[in-house]
């Protein structure tokens, strides 16, 4: 065998050799990185980027994540090194999106990067580089399912440290990484959940103990506040008389908001009846509004003269009330709260169908009332939240039930509540209702509280808007 040969034998036999390894030390990886616990996101992948800068003789290994909030990429796992302990020491563990670097430009645009002379490029920031004395980085993009794209990012303090075949290895680990955190977060997401529902049963429990003892402790107090009321009318006492009436107000929203309480409770328990009757809404606003209506906000009804819905009159009141008081609550003064009602028809699912094969579309009629004020908006990361169970704003003064139970009862009766809201320009609630078309308009009732609950037996009390309504 010639020399040449022999040469060109060992050379392959070298490369056989580190091929068996790169296998060996991906497989090696592989195991150890499926053989982390589903634990908390930050200790998972602080596990697992101290692996990879093991596996590759690293100084420094991060996964990088955004936060929404501020638009930084921070580092959401550290390898256990002196080059990371002093990343994290220096807050070079947050990089801002707007000051650039290659390991935002590898997170817009998804394209890994490679380089042995980090300290000749322009394009990197000057503290990785000067600060950390990073000469050799590997950067790929690494695939999240619920925080998008982050970046694995690898560093040393050598130059020319990394091979294309280390690049390739990273990619191929980079979507195990991901995997990692996927199973950490649904960990993370399963516990929270576990613990934040059994913390609101329990709240909801005390709540409706409560909320009934209350009420029982009610009932007596309004009759005593009564009869101070009726002794100081006829003794003349204007003073004690307007505390009286002062006090009786403040013992009524008290009532209303037992009343909100218990009618969430009434939602989980399944007692939550209607009492359809035929309605004229037009007429149910006007009345409403007038009773709302106050010196330093007016409320203004558009609508057409007469607007019948199958509805249960003093759940729709209640409703509508919820989202006035809410809407004059957040209107600057003199600011008028409108309220437009509109009748709409949209083609049934059904009939859709019959139409495209040339039969007469049937519709399905619905009523909508609008309610629009004029106050500071809500804003967007507010909106998915806005009419859960005790979801209140941060200047609110109740629980947060009004626009809960709006949306609920507008559920109740097969519709809907949804809102329209940009910052500074107001929010717009739309409840929108079945439409009933009646021989003869029936008037809402007016010998009720517009909180009674149908359920075999009335129940007492009148949870209407009151303090609970939250923006």
């Amino acid at each position: 065998m010639s020399s040449a040969a022999g040469a060109g034998s060992a050379g392959n036999q070298g490369a056989a050799e580190h091929a068996d390894l790169s296998d060996a030390l991906m497989l090696g990886t592989l195991e150890r990185l499926l053989a982390i616990d589903a634990i908390e996101l930050h200790e998972a992948l602080d596990r697992a980027t101290q692996l990879v800068a093991e596996a590759l003789e690293a100084d420094k290994v991060d996964v990088f994540l955004l936060e929404s909030a501020s638009m930084t990429l921070v580092a959401r796992g550290t390898s256990d090194t002196p080059m990371g302990q002093r990343e994290k020491a220096i807050g070079l563990d947050r990089l801002p999106i707007a000051n650039g670097g290659r390991t935002v430009e590898v997170f817009q645009t998804g394209a890994p990067y490679l380089t042995g002379h980090a300290d000749l490029d322009e394009r990197e920031l000057v503290g990785l580089k000067q600060a950390l004395g990073i000469r050799s980085a590997m950067m790929v993009p690494l695939p999240l399912r619920s925080e998008g794209r982050g970046v694995l990012v690898v560093a040393s303090a050598a130059s020319e440290r990394f091979t294309q075949g280390d690049m390739q290895f990273l990619e191929a680990i980079s979507g195990w990484i991901g995997l990692v955190a996927h199973r950490a977060e649904l960990v993370e997401r399963i516990a929270q959940e576990a613990h934040e529902k059994g913390r609101r049963r329990g709240a909801e429990d005390l709540i409706s103990i409560v909320a009934h003892d209350l009420r029982n402790y009610l009932t007596p107090l309004k009759g005593r506040l009564f009869l101070l009321q009726r002794r100081a009318e006829r003794q003349q006492r204007q003073v004690d008389l307007q505390d009286a009436r002062i006090a009786v107000q403040e013992v009524n929203r008290l009532e209303q908001m037992i009343g909100s309480l218990l009618d969430a409770t009434r939602l989980d328990q399944g007692l939550f009846v209607l009492n359809r009757q035929a309605v004229d809404v037009v007429k149910l606003a006007s009345e409403t509004a007038e009773a709302l209506a106050t010196p330093r906000n007016a409320i203004q009804v558009r609508g057409p003269d007469v607007a019948l819905a199958l509805v249960d009159p003093h759940r729709v009141r209640q409703a509508l009330e919820n989202l006035l008081v809410n809407a004059l609550r957040f209107s600057p003064e003199k600011a008028p709260v409108r309220v437009e009602i509109t009748m709409l028809s949209a083609p049934t699912a059904s009939s859709a169908a019959d139409q495209a094969a040339g039969d007469q579309s049937e519709t399905e009629e619905s009523l909508v009332i609008a309610v629009q004020d004029q106050g500071p908006g809500i804003a967007s990361e507010a909106l998915p939240s806005l009419v859960a169970r005790f979801s209140a704003g941060p200047n609110s003064t109740g629980v947060g039930l009004g626009l809960y139970l709006a949306n609920q009862i507008a559920i109740a009766h097969g519709g809907k509540l949804s809102v329209e809201s940009r910052p500074t320009e107001g929010a717009r609630f739309q409840l929108t209702l079945p439409l009933a078309l009646p021989q003869e308009p029936a008037e809402p009732a007016d010998d009720a509280p517009s909180g009674q609950v149908t359920t075999g037996e009335q129940a007492p009390g009148r949870p209407g808007a009151g303090p609970d309504s939250e923006q």
